[in-house]
């Protein structure tokens, strides 16, 4: 018997997420997260083949990082309703039709914005960022190196790393998808970080990556300044109360993560939790 959740777990029907092939054969699931920026380059440069580019909406600004990087900036100065889809293909931005853009956001490049998103003041996707159709990424949000399936939402001044949000996923204010564990001096000062690593029914696993957030199920509800340590894998149709801190691991689909007696515990739901 296999030891690792499957996307069973985690998703009821991938069919209705514009980028599925990527989240298809993923296993285990958290290699997606390895796999987003290959995906883009593939992406883009599909989009190139077919001449599709666009030049940035009134409202829109276009700049250079102020670093040594130099990596484009798209910054909105008012708020934005896009009529139409636009690709800018040098940048690899792309912005669904319908999407809102209100002032303060900022994207780096490397970024898909599905159709009818919304992006509210301040928001802030460093790269690497897939939002699926109607996605939310709110008020003073971070969002790097994560996917937004259809739906999800993130409104309220949230941190999403090196994450994955099944459909209709709510992230509760002030909610942190830590993904980077806490360090020893030798670590910071040479830059060399472990991978982390899961226990997953008695087996221990090396995720090979550095940065892991979280893995959340369709329909999964995190309430309000809530913190998961990185590398939780959350289960289709799961609640996390509000401001706990859920520890690495695997939480079963339709379980509800609080505490009781001071221990974290996942209590099966009942129909009408």
């Amino acid at each position: 018997m296999t030891t690792l959740p499957s996307l069973d777990d985690f998703f009821a029907d991938l069919d209705h997420f514009a980028h599925a092939e990527l989240i298809r054969g993923a296993a285990p699931i958290w290699s997606v997260l390895g796999r987003i920026g290959g995906y883009l380059d593939d992406y883009f440069a599909a989009l190139r083949r077919a001449g599709i580019m666009a030049d940035p909406p009134e409202g829109l600004r276009l700049e250079r990082q102020p670093d040594a990087d130099g990596k484009w900036l798209l910054t909105a100065e008012r708020c934005t309703r896009l009529e139409t889809t636009v690709v800018l293909l040098d940048q690899r931005i792309a912005l669904g039709a319908g999407a809102v853009i209100e002032p303060g956001v900022v994207i780096k490049e490397g970024c898909i914005v599905g159709a009818g998103c919304e992006l509210r003041q301040g928001a802030y996707l460093r790269g690497n960022v897939i939002l699926g159709d109607e996605a939310v990424v709110g008020h003073v949000t971070e969002v790097k190196n994560s996917i937004f399936m259809q739906h999800a939402e993130a409104g309220h001044f949230a941190y999403v790393g090196d994450s994955l949000l099944g459909a209709h996923v709510n992230l509760g204010a002030g909610t942190k998808l830590a993904n980077l564990p806490l360090r020893t001096a030798e670590q910071k000062e040479s830059g060399r970080l472990a991978p982390i690593r899961l226990t997953l029914n008695g087996k221990e696993h090396d995720t090979g990556l550095v940065k892991l957030g979280a893995i959340l199920g369709d329909q999964v509800e995190i309430g309000c300044n809530t913190v998961t340590a990185p590398g939780c894998l959350v289960g289709k149709e799961c609640w996390v109360y509000p401001t706990l801190t859920v520890k690495k691991g695997y939480y079963p689909p339709r379980h509800i993560i609080k505490t009781k007696a001071g221990e974290l515990i996942a209590e099966p739901m009942r129909r009408n939790p």
